[in-house]
């Protein structure tokens, strides 16, 4: 049984998802605004338009008397046409392209992907069709399509019966005038249609986003598969964390020997600190509470090294100092006075061992 999606989609599933080119736009929109821009280039260069074609026809229709047309004679007419066909329309093509590219940029914020037009077997597999054409995205551009065609077919019929009594009186008009009239009258037809486009090319937007954040979603178990890939297995992530803990503490408990004393309280907390001449100050050069602080405080007992017990002192260095840190300036007089007890104790254990090796 298929799990139901009720996931919000991860910023991994969001990065895929526009890798493969799919991101929330809306054709309908491209198409109204395609269609807008070309409507008002004509508008702006209609007479442009009427003067080129004006000269058209009348060179045209000029040079119909010729007694022959020749081969050469054709070749040169239909480039003069093709020509003014071109003149005419350049406007319209570049105006619409350039809008065409720029609109889907905003849509997809940039995002280029030659992932949908990759041939894939899948997208000719009948049962595939079949499938998106009965599918609910089908039905609701199904159900776009006819309502846009109906909507249409209303505007264009409520704005002839607005006009239709100066439709009618067309007629009256010189010859030279039926261009411009009805020109006017398509282009403002078009732009009411256009206006009604764009409203539904809006909802269509609200529409095309909703749905992709609704593909987007995630089943629980995907949930769990992109967080585990993002953020790494929790077991594999817990042992390297316990393997990195140990490696610090092995590295730790490797300078306790090194140390000239152990502070201790008396065994739940162990602090070791080295002092050379060179120092600025005493240094921590490993501390532990528990199991660790008596692993410490044995080792600090193997290598013969003093263990000073201040339960107040191993507390607050403990808390206060990390390892491989300088102990603060508070703590000087305290630490003096244990070293200075400790090299007095050094020294008198050494002149007693001279005086026996000596009297040996």
């Amino acid at each position: 049984m298929d799990e139901e999606k009720t996931e919000q989609a991860t910023p991994r599933s969001r990065e895929r998802a526009r890798e493969r080119g799919q991101v929330a736009k809306s054709r309908e929109l491209s198409g109204t605004i395609v269609l807008l821009i070309a409507f008002l280039t004509l508008a702006l260069v209609m007479n442009m338009w009427g003067n080129i074609t004006m000269g058209l026809f009348r060179d045209i229709y000029g040079n119909l008397s010729w007694p022959s047309v020749s081969q050469e004679g054709m070749r040169l007419l239909s480039t003069y046409v093709i020509t003014k066909v071109l003149l005419i329309l350049w406007p319209i093509f570049a105006a619409t392209s350039l809008i065409a590219i720029l609109i889907n940029l905003l849509q997809t914020r940039g995002n280029i992907s030659i992932e949908p037009i990759r041939p894939k077997l899948s997208n000719i597999n009948p049962m595939n069709g079949m499938k998106r054409m009965f599918s609910t995205r089908g039905f609701v551009e199904l159900l776009k399509a006819v309502f846009k065609i109906g909507l249409v077919a209303l505007v264009t019929a409520g704005y002839i019966r607005a006009n239709l009594p100066v439709i009618v009186q067309a007629h009256t008009l010189e010859p030279t005038a039926y261009l411009p009239f009805f020109g006017q009258h398509a282009l403002r037809l078009g732009l009411w249609i256009i206006g009604v486009m764009l409203i539904l090319a809006i909802l269509d937007l609200i529409y095309q986003i909703y749905q992709f954040e609704k593909d987007l979603m995630l089943t629980k178990t995907e949930a769990k598969e992109e967080y585990k890939q993002m953020e790494g297995d929790p077991l594999v992530k817990s042992r390297m964390r316990q393997r990195q803990r140990q490696i610090a503490m092995t590295a730790m408990l490797r300078e306790v020997p090194k140390a000239d004393v152990v502070v201790t309280n008396p065994i739940h907390v162990a602090v070791a600190l080295k002092y050379e001449p060179d120092m600025p100050a005493p240094q921590v050069v490993a501390k532990g509470k528990g199991a660790i602080a008596q692993r410490i405080i044995d080792i600090a007992r193997e290598f013969d090294i003093h263990i000073h017990r201040d339960p107040p002192l191993a507390r607050s260095l403990y808390k206060m100092v990390e390892i491989g840190d300088m102990i603060p300036y508070e703590f000087y007089i305290a630490i003096a006075e244990v070293l200075a007890f400790i090299y007095k104790t050094k020294k008198k254990y050494r002149k007693q061992r001279s005086r026996m090796a000596a009297a040996s």
